[in-house]
């Protein structure tokens, strides 16, 4: 059985190919696609702990005045203070966890994830060419 299939001939169950033509200069080098090596951010991980731990605390000391553990003058005060303190938790946890993950290796997790502004001088930019 002689086929013929988009310019490959098949016989049974071989197929010859044919090369396609390659050209001389295709303008993509492997280079293109290499990540730069890129610091570990440990002031944004230190950030990071630090809004754990804040947040922690006012969840703790939030939760304490809304049991009647802690006694205070204002008995409203404990809604601001688990406010406050889940606006500092989750950010914090969610970094920590990220950062956890990456330096044990896990698959999918890189310090790349942990979102960093502090880095002077580090160019990760994309610099396309401009037509003029």
């Amino acid at each position: 059985m002689v086929a013929k299939d988009g310019g490959a001939t098949q016989v049974g169950r071989h197929v010859r190919y044919r090369r396609v033509p390659k050209p001389a200069d295709s303008g993509w080098t492997d280079a293109q696609f290499d990540r730069p090596k890129r610091p570990v951010p440990y002031k944004a991980i230190a950030y990071a702990f630090a809004l754990f731990f804040l947040g922690t605390t006012l969840l703790t000391i939030g939760s304490c005045l809304y049991a009647g553990v802690i006694w205070a003058h204002d008995p409203e005060r404990w809604l601001s203070l688990i406010i406050l303190g889940a606006i500092t938790f989750i950010p914090g946890a969610y970094h920590v966890a990220i950062a956890f993950k990456a330096w044990r290796g896990d698959h999918g997790y890189s310090f790349d994830d942990i979102p960093s502004g502090f880095e002077e001088n580090l160019d990760t930019t994309l610099n396309f060419p401009v037509k003029s």
